[in-house]
């Protein structure tokens, strides 16, 4: 308990020092505060003190959002914000923000470290509640087009050490889709790109979501990610550089055929070319 109450004193004094720094440097704080600050989250809200020490760091966490949000593309500690992610027996209150400051600095970086981002997060994204999920397919969005091996690497090629390449040889060789088969991340993945596809941007005489050919709540989900945001071209671009993923993903065929089926039915030249392309090969 003693603890807790020099962390909630801790956290009082460091509110005072980001409140008096400006912005260039509170930057700089943040590049090992924030990761450190967002582990500090107690397991367990039973105790007054346990729940006195989460109300402070939310205390500077929203006097930290707010700075971040007026600033434009912060550049933020993702890497560290990232292992936070993939630290079992965190918080609640840590994924969530951690995805969420990963979200903010998101556009500062560059297209390999958004890679990165996108990697490491699609790691645990199966066992993500939906609107942390939705914060992904917002991320995945905004990085396109990216490339299948980078933020889906296969399990093999992942793998490191010679006992695993001969533990993958004695079980039959070297079979990429065999990785994918049971994985649920990439389940997630698929099925998000195939609302994608399939969403059409309503005209000025039409609201209705049936149009799309998807559920109220897959619409809706779009919605929060951003999607309807897109200019038609845009959302175009985005949904030929989802196609061009899925071709490159080391998955059985059949997982491909549902999205391409999807794209076949666009009313864009291009993205129902490319499907229609991909569709007579797997027929022929």
């Amino acid at each position: 308990m003693a603890d807790l109450q020099k962390d909630v004193e801790a956290l009082d004094r460091v509110l005072f020092r980001l409140a008096s720094v400006d912005d260039e440097r509170m930057l700089q704080v943040l590049q090992s505060l924030l990761p450190q600050l967002l582990r500090l989250f107690p397991r367990s809200l039973v105790t007054p003190l346990e729940i006195q020490l989460k109300d402070k760091i939310l205390q500077v966490v929203s006097h930290i959002k707010t700075r971040l949000q007026a600033l434009t593309c912060p550049a933020l500690p993702l890497d560290a914000l990232c292992q936070v992610l993939q630290t079992p027996e965190l918080s609640v209150f840590s994924y969530n923000l951690a995805l969420l400051f990963v979200e903010l600095g998101f556009g500062a970086a560059s297209t390999e470290q958004q890679t990165t981002v996108l990697a490491a997060v699609a790691k645990k994204l199966s066992s993500f509640s939906a609107p942390q999920q939705d914060t992904f397919f917002r991320l995945l969005v905004c990085a396109l087009p990216v490339s299948a091996a980078a933020v889906f690497p296969s399990k093999k090629d992942a793998a490191e050490g010679e006992q695993d390449t001969e533990r993958s040889a004695l079980l039959g060789g070297d079979n990429p889709e065999k990785d994918y088969q049971d994985d649920a991340n990439v389940e997630a993945v698929l099925d998000f790109l195939l609302d994608l596809v399939l969403y059409e941007l309503p005209s000025s005489t039409t609201s209705d979501a049936t149009m799309y050919g998807l559920m109220k709540t897959r619409v809706e989900r779009l919605q929060r990610v951003k999607v309807s945001e897109l200019k038609r071209e845009a959302l175009y671009e985005r949904q030929l550089d989802a196609l061009k993923l899925v071709k490159e993903m080391e998955i059985p065929t059949k997982c491909k055929i549902p999205v391409y089926l999807a794209g076949s039915a666009s009313v864009h030249h291009a993205v129902k070319a490319f499907c229609d392309e991909q569709l007579s090969r797997v027929i022929n």
